[in-house]
C-alpha cells in the first residue's frame, strides 16, 4: 500500500487531494467485489481510493437500479442516441479504438486544457486491457457502425463501476 503526497486536486482546484494505490497484478471478481465496497476503484492493475486527509467531497456513488427512475434529460438523452448501438465485451484494442482514444485527448487538451497525453498502444493496454480478468467490460458505441464512443467498466456481480471513457469529440452534444 503506498500513499501518495499531497498534491492539487484534479477535480476540486481549491481542494488537496491524495490517493492511496495498490499494484494487484491479479485479483478474482469476489475480492474485487469487497475492494469496490471499501471505495476502491482499479485502472489496469493499480487499484486506488481517496486518501485525503481534510475533505470527503470525491466519494464512489451508489446507483439503486430498482431505486433509479427514468428523468426528462435522460429520456432526451435516450432521443438523441437511438440510433446508437451498444456492444458489451471483453476490452479489445484496434487501431479504430487507438484513433478515437487519441483524437479525444486532443479534444480535451483544447477543450479542457488537459496536458498532452501519451496515446500509445502500449499505455492504452496496461491501462485497459491488463488487470480485471474475469469481470473488466468494454461498452462500444457505433453509430452507422462507426465508432463514436468507448466505456470500460467492472462488473463484480451486484455492482458496477465505470473505468474511463471516450468518445468522438462532435458526439458530445448527444450526452
Amino acid at each position: 500500500r503506498v500513499v501518495e503526497a499531497p498534491r492539487t486536486c484534479s477535480y476540486l482546484p481549491s481542494e488537496v487531494a491524495s490517493l492511496e494505490y495498490r499494484i494487484i497484478p491479479e485479483l478474482d471478481r469476489e475480492s474485487y467485489a469487497r475492494m469496490l465496497a471499501r471505495g476502491y476503484r482499479r485502472f489496469g492493475i493499480q487499484y486506488f481510493r481517496p486518501a485525503c486527509r481534510d475533505c470527503r467531497r470525491c466519494r464512489s456513488i451508489r446507483v439503486r437500479v430498482a431505486d433509479f427512475e427514468e428523468g426528462r434529460r435522460y429520456r432526451r438523452v435516450l432521443r438523441l442516441n437511438r440510433d446508437v448501438h451498444a456492444v458489451v465485451r471483453a476490452p479489445e484494442l484496434t487501431r479504430t479504438h487507438l484513433e478515437l482514444y487519441q483524437r479525444y485527448h486532443r479534444f480535451m487538451a483544447h477543450h479542457r486544457d488537459w496536458p498532452r497525453h501519451d496515446g500509445r498502444a502500449q499505455s492504452y493496454a496496461q491501462a485497459f486491457l491488463v488487470g480485471g480478468e474475469g469481470f473488466a467490460r468494454e461498452v462500444a458505441y457505433y453509430r452507422a457502425g462507426e465508432l463514436v464512443g468507448c466505456a470500460f467498466m467492472d462488473d463484480v456481480g451486484d455492482a458496477a463501476s465505470l473505468v474511463y471513457f471516450y468518445y468522438a469529440p462532435e458526439w458530445r452534444a448527444a450526452s
